[in-house]
């Protein structure tokens, strides 16, 4: 779904976008992140397979990741989501593993954060489903399609000069000719 918006100049703007018949954006199932069923980050590709995800990646720096990926799926468990994400971008500072990636997403989801768990399952999809496994591909996949019926794409634009424009709490920065799609 598009929208387009057109903004006077210092007038704040807040948009409700209605989330569809009878769903809300907690409605879909609770994906796995617990140990047992989470992506594992060792054994996501046969060692004699290329894993770009692993590229320039130091085994220091994928240990790191791992310890602070098992460390949120523990909080996950315990459905501490905003410890779990915690540790989960700490273990991507260390390793932008896919694998790591979806478990945000999951944890984002819980949090209604909609459009960052879109941001992170599109991360978890890039390499394909080498990274995650054909099953937690597939649930990336559905849940990224989901996210996309929840969400709207809205278009800014403002002619005049030096205007600030917040979003969410965030300021947004207009491109070229005054223009962002978000």
């Amino acid at each position: 779904m598009r929208a387009r918006v057109a903004l006077l100049c210092g007038v704040s703007l807040w948009l409700s976008v209605p989330v569809g018949a009878g769903a809300s954006p907690g409605s879909q199932p609770a994906s796995p992140g617990e140990p047992a069923s989470a992506p594992a980050l060792s054994a996501m590709a046969a060692p004699s397979t290329p894993r770009p995800w692993a590229r320039g990646v130091s085994a220091e720096r994928q240990a790191a990741a791992r310890r602070a990926y098992a460390a949120g799926n523990r909080a996950f468990a315990r459905k501490a989501y905003s410890v779990a994400l915690m540790r989960y971008q700490r273990a991507l500072k260390a390793w932008r593993h896919p694998a790591i990636h979806f478990n945000a997403a999951q944890c984002l989801r819980e949090l209604h954060r909609e459009v960052e768990a879109h941001e992170q399952l599109q991360a978890a999809l890039r390499y394909g489903d080498a990274a995650l496994g054909a099953v937690f591909h597939r649930k990336a996949r559905a849940q990224l399609a989901r996210l996309d019926k929840l969400l709207v794409r809205l278009e800014l634009s403002c002619s005049q000069p030096g205007v600030t424009i917040t979003l969410d709490g965030r300021r947004v920065t207009l491109g070229p000719r005054g223009r962002r799609e978000l």
